[in-house]
């Protein structure tokens, strides 16, 4: 499993970026990918199966992981938050991906090849 709290060895800069803080500064991971599919914070599993596009793109000049959705409200609504429907929505009518990481979130390109080696592509 590629995760953001895994033992597995990193750089140094995309170590300290794998977690983000929540309201009590606490530590949570933030994405996980399995043989089953990607694990998000918010959104729980979404299977590989539900998932109907991963690639990389660019978000206001910086490179980006895309994971577009068969379900283009799937994200929003696993959460649980109106705010994040509303986010997706609005990321979806710019062409955005209703999940998108940076490359300042999390390695990119690493991601990126652990997926496709995970979804057998």
């Amino acid at each position: 499993m590629l995760s953001w709290g895994s033992s597995r060895s990193y750089s140094e800069r995309s170590a300290s970026q794998r977690f983000a803080r929540g309201s009590r500064n606490e530590t949570i991971r933030l994405f996980d990918v399995t043989d089953e599919g990607i694990v998000h914070a918010k959104a729980g599993l979404i299977r590989w199966d539900e998932i109907d596009e991963v690639r990389i793109y660019s978000i206001i000049g910086q490179r980006a992981l895309g994971v577009w959705t068969r379900d283009p409200d799937l994200v929003a609504k696993r959460s649980g938050q109106k705010w994040v429907r509303v986010v997706t929505r609005l990321n979806r009518a710019v062409g955005y991906a209703p999940l998108s990481f940076t490359d300042g979130a999390l390695p990119v390109d690493e991601t990126y090849a652990e997926i496709q080696r995970r979804r057998g592509r």
